[in-house]
Formats: C-alpha cells, structure tokens, sequence
C-alpha cells in the first residue's frame, strides 16, 4: 500500500483509458460491439455521498487543482468514513512554489501520522483544501496574502507558471543543407548574344551537441546574377566557379547568456564604430538573444493582488493588448509591450461576482535604455574580410578589433563605453542616454588617431514620442518630437573604410561637418495626420575621401507632409518640400542642382487582404513608380507574386520586373523576370534578364532524415510515423491548415522552430484504428540554436485493453490501483484502475502477455492479459481471474 501513495512513481500516476474519475461507485465502463471511434467510451460519475462504502481504506493518486489548472499529483488515502488524508511530503513539494513563507512553516509544523496529513488539520491551520469526490481530486485554496509573488510576463506571453519541465530533448546530432539550383538568361539584344547559365547554392548547418557549424557557398555560371544597386557604381568583375561566402562555428552558453563565433563574422558597432566583416573571434553576451521575446529596457512593471478569481485585460494607450484569467494572489506584472516614449497603462479587473477596478499608471520607454543592472557587450577580432563578386577575400597584412558595451545604471540612465582599430585609424568613444521626465536624451562622443591626425565627433539628440496635449495635439491624440545634431571634425575617421570600396561597389559619399534634423508630427484627426521635417547638412571637403563617388556640397531640405487613411482600404499622401537633394552623381562628383520646390505623392491600395498596390511621383525629378504584391496561403502551400514598374526621370530610363513563387510541402520555386530600358524605348532594346531557382531541404536528426521547404527558422523537427502506421499521412499542425506533413514521401520536415523560445509542435493521424494509443499528440520543445529534434508519432504499444477483473469467487476486483509490467521487458509499465464493477482500461499496451497486479489490503491480485499478435487499436479483454498460485492465498 506504500507505494500507492508515492506520486512520483510513473507507474501509478501515468493516465489511462480509465481515469480516476471511473472509481466512483456508479461509474460502469460501456463496451461497444464495433467501436467506431478510437477512443473508448465515454465514462459516466455522479459523486456517491461517501467516496470509500468500501469497509478498507482506499489509496490513490490524485490530481490537484488550484482553480482550474492542474499543478501535479498527490497520494491519498480514503478512509471507510470518508476521511480524506494527503501525502504531507507530495503537498510541500507541489505547493512550495504558491504559497509564501508563513504558509509554508504552517505545513511543515503539521502532524503526519505515516507521512499523510489529514484535509481538516490543513484546514485548521488555515491551509484549505478540499476534496471534490465526483472528479476524484483535490482542490486547492488560498487567500491572496498566503500566496507567493507570481510574475506574468506579457511580451513573451510566459510567466512562472510556465518552466522548461517536460520539453523534449533535441538531437545529440543534427543538421541541415538548404540547396537551391536555377537557370539565369540574358536575352539577345542588338550588339549581343543571348547568355545562359547555371546557378547553384548551398548554406548548411551541422550540429554535434552544443557546437554549430555554418557554411554558406554556391556556384556562379557565367551570368552575373547580381544586380548593381541603384545609384552606384559597380566595378568588380564576374568570373565563374564555386565561391564560399561564410564559414563559422558557433558556441552558446544560454545560462551566461554568451555567444562564442569562429570564422567569419562582423563586428557589432555601436555609436560611431563601423561594421566589418572579419576573420576571427567574437563573444557576445546579449539576453535578447536569449530571451527573444523580453525587453531588454526598462517595462513599466506594476503590482497588483487579486483577492478573488478576475479577469483583467491590460490596455496599452487605450488598445487591449493582453487578456487574463487569474486566481486569487499577489502579481508582479512585467515586460509590457511599450511603444517608444510615454505609455498610458490601464487594467481593467473584473472578479467574478462582478465587482469592477482599475490600475493606472504611465509607462515610458526607449530602445536605447537597458533596465537597471543589465548588461550588453561584445568583443573580438581578427583577419578584415568582404565579399566581392559573391566570394569571400580577406587581408591577411591588416587587422581589426573591436569591442563595446552597454549598462543600465539605472532604469532612465545607459551608459555605453567603446573601442575599436585597424592598423589605420584607431577610434574610441562612449554615451549616455538619459531618460528625462518628459522625453529621451542621447548623447555620444569619440576620438579617432590615424594618418589625418586626432579627429573628434560628437551627436546630442531629443526625442519626445506619443505625448498627449504637447503642443497641437487635438482630441487626446499623441504627438512626437524629434532633434538631432552631430559634428565632425576634418581628421575624423573609423575602422575598416576600405571595405567601402573593396567589395567592387561604389557608393556615393557625402561627407560634412555638421548634420542638423528636427521633425515633428501631429495626429489632426482619427485618420488624419500631418508631419513637418527639416534638415541641414554643412559639406565639408577637406574630410578623409574613401570613395571616387564623393558630393561635399551643402545639402538642405524641408518638408510638410500630410497623410490620411481614406478608408480601410485606401491611404495616401503628399509631401511638399523645398529643397537641393535632387542631384545624382551616377560617373560624377558634383552635383549643380538648385534649390526648388517639389511635390511627392504617394498611396498604398490593399483591395483584399491578399493584395497590396503601392504608388508614388516626384515632380522634382520625374520619378514615377507602381508596386504590387499578391500572397495566398492555406496551411504549408503559398503562392505569391509581384510587379514593379519605375521610370526615372532624368534620363527616361525605365525598370520593370515580376516574378511567381510557389512554396510546398517539399520545396519552393520561383520564376522572374526583369527588363532594363536605357532610354525608354521597346522591349527589343531592353536589357532582359529571366531567371528560375527551386529550392529545397535535406535534414537529420538522430536517425531520421526528411526532405522539406527550405529553413527559415532557428530549429527544426522531423517527424515521422511507426511503422505500425507506416502509410498513413500524419499532420503537423491543425488539419485544416497545416505546417507540414509526413506523406508517401517521408516524414515531414518542420524547419520555422525559433530558438530559445518555447514552441510546441501538435501531430495527428489520419483513419487511425479504433482505440489506437497515439501517445503523445503534441511535443513541447525550447529549442537551442539551429538544434533538430526528431519525433516519432504512435509506437508498438498502440493497444487499449478493457475488460473485468474478478477474484477467484466471481467478485468484481473494485476500486483498486494497480500495473500492467510487459513479461516480455519489466522496464514497460502501464497503469490500471478498477471501478465499483471491477472494470479496467488500459492503453499503451503492445501485443503479448501483461501481468496485472492490483494492489489491495489482503494477498497481491496478479492477472494474466494476453494481447494476440497483430492487434491494433481497441482489445476486448473480457472476464480475467487471478492466476492460480495467487488465488490459494499466496504473495508474491
């Protein structure tokens, strides 16, 4: 008996095809003639007024419910007069985490007479829990102030009551290559030949344990699938073969919240650090990417008790933004989803007599601010690297490191600190963002040493956004505020400026000394809006020059720029501006543009929620351009496509593109085309260029290999049927709309898992026998950086038993607990129970001989059950009688 009320035994608390629901006297057990659904019948219980008309104590496991969730299992005991006692030990254990200190040292004080404590001296000492006798379980109670702090994080929609217990453990190794292939054409055109080649690409990743190792190569045919962006100057060459972009191996330590890179990598820069790529070592220590769903600045934390069951939905500027359902108890609201600047926070409690009120407060936030404590920093170094022409080149006579950090002094104050240098300049800095009563103030400063001499460069900016009742604001809406202005001296330089010309493409270059911007907007109505910018740049010519493209000519400009929403469909706007950035430097350094009025307009068109249209012009270059983009999908199929058009004005140049997609089960496809007319003329004349990629997924994970779509996320699963239900489809996802899904060709690949955030991944099968035990219908996973799991659905003990126990008299074996153990292999375990008519149901069980033993207060009850070869699904396993040597009286 003992052993009946260890709960941590899985053997006598794993559920079964009877629940403990069934142990009420009047449960009886149907078994239907041809089952027609895979689960058995339903079971029936009304609440008998004694729980135990047995004259013998009754023990069992029994779930506990604080308000309606499940927080574990206990062992009681039922006594003949319907006393009910729990495991002292199994309570501490499962309330340790909701009740506080006080509550605590009043359980631990209590008298456990054989480790059990009775319900009515726990609620004599002010620890109430009841005993519901129709769902056979035990219901916990506790006022607010017996309770522990509970934090609820709304961002990543967590809070303590979720933990990592019961995720699945991925793949020791696992791994993936995302392969795309196509064919690229160049059209004839007069002067030349129509051109055809080959493109090929390949990024994979392999993991042993906690090590990750990325490559990302292909293979270029003959034509140039890279496109110069407009307005530079490209003058890298193209040349054919197998080229490597990247190559690294990546460490993560989750607890440090470290990150370790090796190989190719680039450097994180912050303030006025550049961000080159490198050959090296970086170690980061960032909790965003640890806790991906957190804020990583201060949130606006609040705490509220609830002395009665609520509800509460949490509005955020007047929008709801979280719904909850909570008990009695002390809360610690935290990582609300602020926007930028101030937040009017309100929750909205109702408990459940009716009774309303309110928790109000102002929220400001940033994404500049760290909350108090916190940390960021990175640091590292090595060979400098980029990529040209699509292959990756590294300087093995220079070198570069780099390092900065961030720190939340307090919650409204971040200071920053930084460092970096190549064998040409050196630069170091630091900040300050001050989170003022009424708007942000930044603040950042550095020196650069190089060949030009000690320079210096400084920038101070304000921001004020979503403030009611600022200036113009009407009606209770928001409006923002933004100021900036940098310096830079002549001899200011930064690390790394090579690599803006090494990788072939020239951008141009504005240099100057003073930047000065301000703008601000202003809601006028619900749907009317209006924003007014200016800014000034002094050029400066006497400034280190790294680009042949390079403009130091003042620039100025101011808009006004009203937009609206014409109806759910349809809005637009115009700008009206004066200004003398209309020059473009195409083989030229100067520009001799004026300064003039112009004119913008521009719209956005969603004529279903499929489809987007977007429009715009300039009236100062002539500029004209129309966009549209199309998606569809329904569960792992996605269609999409899109259309552009833009003619440029100042030369009557035109572009024109489209392209076709089409995402599967197995794979993508796309199919584009783009034209190039220079003048706009006829398609005959235009630089045309066709291209089609199909792109797929090879995975592993322990012993299991699936085809998919391409990854895209962090993770991944495979997950594949027994081959007790070899052939048929199982469904990841809901079936009207799934993720993936294991079919004729093999199991199904899910490649969008995030990493280091909880994730569950939910399976069903389609026509499965009647009574078929599945096991587990979803699988619970925190997945670490790019880990695969692989994921077997249904098993060979598939088999659901049900029948009667009786003793060696004809007597129904009733209300007992007791274990099926497999003869074949002790180590399987299923757990039975009887009702008032000593009907049983197991599930779980495979084909062979079972011994049941029941445990009861006379002589152990061992039953044979033998299940035939090849049965699936639901057994009927009649009338069973204990096995001879037990039914003369003796124990085992």
């Amino acid at each position: 008996m003992e052993n009946a009320l260890d709960s941590t035994n899985p053997a006598k608390t794993k559920s079964s095809l009877l629940s403990k629901e069934s142990l009420a006297d009047d449960v009886s057990l149907l078994e239907p003639e041809e089952p027609k659904t895979a689960e058995p019948a339903s079971l029936a219980v009304d609440a008998p007024a004694n729980p135990n008309p047995k004259k013998r104590a009754i023990s069992l496991a029994a779930p506990v419910k604080d308000g309606a969730r499940t927080i574990g299992e206990v062992g009681i005991k039922i006594d003949p007069d319907g006393s009910v006692s729990a495991s002292k030990a199994g309570l501490a254990e499962l309330l340790s985490k909701l009740i506080d200190e006080p509550t605590r040292g009043k359980l631990d004080a209590l008298p456990g007479a054989g480790g059990l404590v009775a319900l009515k001296d726990l609620a004599a000492a002010g620890i109430t829990l009841t005993f519901d006798m129709g769902a056979m379980e035990l219901k916990f109670e506790a006022k607010a102030e017996q309770r522990t702090v509970t934090e609820i994080s709304l961002q990543s929609g967590a809070s303590s009551f979720g933990s990592l217990d019961g995720v699945e453990k991925p793949a020791d190794v696992s791994g993936f290559v995302n392969l795309y292939g196509g064919v690229d054409t160049v059209w004839a055109k007069p002067g030349s030949e129509q051109q055809t080649s080959l493109h090929f690409e390949a990024d994979s990743v392999f993991r042993l344990w906690d090590v990750v190792a990325e490559n990302d190569f292909g293979f270029d045919g003959d034509v140039d699938t890279f496109l110069c962006p407009e307005g530079a100057t490209c003058v890298a060459d193209h040349r054919a073969g197998l080229k490597r972009k990247n190559s690294r191996l990546v460490y993560d330590s989750p607890d440090e919240q470290l990150r370790f890179q090796l190989g190719d990598t680039t450097t994180l820069g912050q303030s006025f650090q550049a961000q080159p790529d490198f050959l090296g070592l970086r170690i980061e220590h960032a909790p965003r990417i640890f806790a991906p769903g957190a804020s990583a600045g201060p949130t606006g934390r609040t705490s509220f008790k609830l002395d009665r069951p609520s509800e509460i939905d949490v509005l955020l500027n007047g929008v709801s933004v979280q719904h909850l359902k909570l008990g009695p108890g002390k809360y610690d609201l935290k990582d609300l989803p602020l926007q930028t600047g101030a937040n009017a926070v309100q929750l909205a409690i109702v408990d459940d007599r009716g009774e309303k009120q309110s928790v109000d407060f102002t929220a400001f936030s940033d994404s500049t601010l760290l909350a108090a404590g916190d940390l960021e920093w990175s640091a590292g170094g090595g060979l400098p690297s980029y990529l040209r022409d699509n292959e990756r080149n590294y300087v093995a006579t220079d070198w570069i490191a780099t390092a900065n950090g961030r720190c939340g002094v307090t919650d409204q104050v971040t200071a920053e600190l930084n460092a970096q240098g190549d064998s040409k300049v050196l630069l170091g800095g630091g900040g300050l963002s001050l989170g003022l009563p009424i708007g942000m103030l930044g603040l950042e400063g550095a020196v650069s040493q190089s060949g030009s001499g000690t320079g210096f460069a400084a920038t101070a900016s304000y921001d004020l956004n979503n403030v009611e009742g600022f200036a113009f604001g009407l009606n209770g809406l928001r409006e923002s505020l933004h100021l900036s202005a940098e310096y830079r001296s002549d001899a200011f330089r930064t690390p790394g400026e090579f690599q803006a010309t090494a990788s072939g493409i020239l951008k141009p270059q504005y240099p100057y000394s003073w930047r000065l911007a301000a703008s601000y907007s202003v809601p006028l109505t619900e749907t009317l809006s209006t924003s007014l910018s200016g800014r000034y740049q002094i050029g400066n010519d006497d400034a280190f020059k790294i680009s042949p493209l390079t403009v130091a000519q003042d620039h100025f400009g101011l808009d006004l720029s009203p937009n609206t929403q014409f109806d759910n469909a349809m809005s637009g706007g115009v700008t009206l501006g004066y200004d003398n950035d209309g020059g473009s430097l195409g083989a030229s350094t100067t520009t001799t543009d004026d300064p003039s009025f112009r004119v913008g307009m521009q719209f956005t068109w969603r004529p279903d929620e499929k489809s987007n249209v977007n429009g715009s012009f300039d009236s100062r270059s002539r500029d004209v351009a129309m966009s549209g983009t199309w998606n569809d999908q329904k569960g792992y199929e996605h269609f999409d496509g899109s259309a552009e058009s833009h003619r440029y004005g100042e030369n009557g140049d035109a572009a024109l593109g489209a392209s076709i997609g089409y995402t599967g089960n197995r794979g993508d496809i796309r199919v584009s085309h783009s034209a190039g007319l220079r003048p706009l003329s006829s398609l005959a004349s235009a630089d045309q260029r066709s291209s089609v990629r199909v792109g797929t997924a090879i995975a592993f994970a322990g012993d299991k290999v699936a085809i998919g779509a391409p990854m895209r996320g962090n993770a991944f699963a495979i997950v594949a049927p027994h081959e007790s239900i070899a052939g048929k489809t199982v469904t990841v996802g809901d079936k009207d709309d799934p993720r993936v899904v294991a079919d004729g060709w093999g199991p199904a690949l899910v490649g969008s898992l995030p990493a280091y955030g909880r994730a569950n991944v939910a399976v069903d099968v389609d026509e499965l026998a009647a009574g078929y035990s599945l096991g587990k219908g979803s699988f619970d996973v925190y997945a670490p950086y790019h880990a695969g799991y692989a994921f077997e659905v249904g098993s060979a003990y598939s088999v659901s038993a049900y029948g009667t126990l009786q003793d060696d008299k004809g007597e129904p074996i009733a209300l007992l607990t007791g274990v099926a153990t497999e003869q074949k292999d002790a180590s399987k375990h299923v757990a039975v129970f009887t009702n008032a008519a000593g009907k049983f149901g197991a599930d779980g069980l495979a084909p062979g001989r079972w011994v049941i033993e029941m445990d009861s207060d006379g002589p152990l009850s061992r039953f044979s059950l033998d299940i035939p070869k090849g049965t699936d699904g639901l057994f009927k396993a009649g009338v069973l009688r204990p096995l001879p040597a037990l039914a003369e009286g003796k124990t085992s």
